[in-house]
């Protein structure tokens, strides 16, 4: 019988600062933004930033939005997450952060003009669509901290009671009554609403959930919460149902101690 033989890691791979300046320029644009929102990317769990992340949030007291594999970086129940209010949040930000994540920031889509602050590990995405009023480049938990250390120095926080967190504080209310009315609703058949509220109702904070399809990504992002980093998979729109029951079953397989929810539809 052949024997597999085990082959040490590679040494972990080094990490990249930004560039002081950029980090500077960075902070001035928060500082002056009346509206900021905090994008929250997959890349942020992928370079597990999340305690740095929490920090940033918490100690300025800014808005967030995670994408859907970015949920769970921060819980998905922290206070300080709009994704209920998700559209008013994009379309009234003054100073967007994305935290490497693909988010398509297209100047047709806002009313006003909005300033773009990019966080991001590869040069190439820099300006691919919105030309960022700055870049800071590098290892996205090691630019956190950076940015945490120069946040310390003069305590910078956003205000509380501002117009914006008034907006999307009445507007998150709003979103959760109209949930609420769909998921508790008696038909038959059951709408997603319906099927996810029940579901949620008996996932385990830990559980590892997968969504494929339209509906399912899309008010199962709404539905299913997240409460861990990288607990979170989104399957691309061209992926056959069977491939993510694969993913499932090999998850299974391999961790035995977690739990795991795939959701899927056939509606494409």
């Amino acid at each position: 019988m052949q024997i597999v033989q085990e082959v040490p890691c590679s040494p972990p791979p080094p990490v990249s600062m930004a560039d002081h300046m950029a980090i500077t320029e960075a902070l001035a644009v928060l500082k002056g933004a009346k509206r900021p929102l905090l994008i929250i990317g997959k890349g942020a769990a992928h370079g597990r930033a999340e305690g740095a992340l929490r920090e940033l949030v918490e100690g300025c007291d800014l808005p967030f939005l995670p994408t859907p594999m970015g949920k769970g970086v921060l819980p998905d129940n922290h206070p300080n997450c709009v994704a209920a209010a998700r559209s008013r949040a994009l379309l009234q930000s003054d100073v967007v952060v994305p935290t490497w994540c693909q988010t398509q920031l297209d100047p047709a889509l806002w009313p006003s003009p909005q300033v773009n602050v990019k966080v991001d590990l590869c040069a190439e995405e820099m300006g691919n669509n919105v030309q960022p009023a700055a870049a800071l480049l590098g290892d996205i938990n090691t630019i956190v901290k950076q940015l945490l250390e120069y946040v310390h120095k003069d305590g910078w926080r956003y205000p509380a009671d501002t117009e914006l967190w008034t907006t999307l504080k009445e507007k998150m209310v709003a979103m959760t009554k109209v949930t609420k009315a769909l998921a508790l609703q008696s038909t038959t058949p059951m709408n997603y609403y319906q099927v996810f509220h029940h579901i949620s109702q008996l996932l385990p904070h830990d559980c590892v959930i997968v969504s494929e399809g339209a509906n399912t990504m899309d008010i199962g992002r709404t539905m299913l919460n997240n409460y861990l980093p990288r607990h979170r998979q989104g399957m691309p729109p061209h992926t056959e149902i069977k491939g993510q029951i694969r993913q499932v079953s090999c998850a299974f397989a391999l961790k035995t101690s977690r739990n795991e929810l795939g959701s899927v539809d056939s509606s494409a």
